[in-house]
């Protein structure tokens, strides 16, 4: 059974109510796809999470996420994706238009 879409769905639920258990959704939904299917969706998890510690107000831990897998993969067309349509919710509209 793929259990990615729970992982995420409950992580989605959480972060509805501002609650950091959202982080660790996340997190077994990653280790589960490292696992289970190679890491195939990693990178996506990985965005997911970055966008979790923006959410919550950890801007430093969401902004070195994102630059850490720009720097790994600077084509990594997903995180700029992310970075141009998410910021603006998360009120950094600035720095989301700097990724377009």
């Amino acid at each position: 059974m793929d259990y990615e879409p729970l992982y995420r769905d409950l992580a989605e639920l959480c972060l509805a109510d501002h609650g950091p258990a959202a982080i660790g959704w996340l997190e077994r939904g990653l280790r589960h796809n490292l696992v289970h299917n190679k890491g195939d969706d990693a990178n996506f998890i990985l965005i997911d999470l970055a966008s979790a510690h923006l959410q919550l107000g950890d801007l430093d831990g969401g902004l070195a996420m994102l630059t850490e897998l720009l720097r790994q993969d600077p084509t990594n067309i997903w995180v700029y994706r992310f970075m141009a349509t998410g910021f603006s919710v998360l009120g950094l509209t600035e720095l989301g238009q700097a990724a377009d």
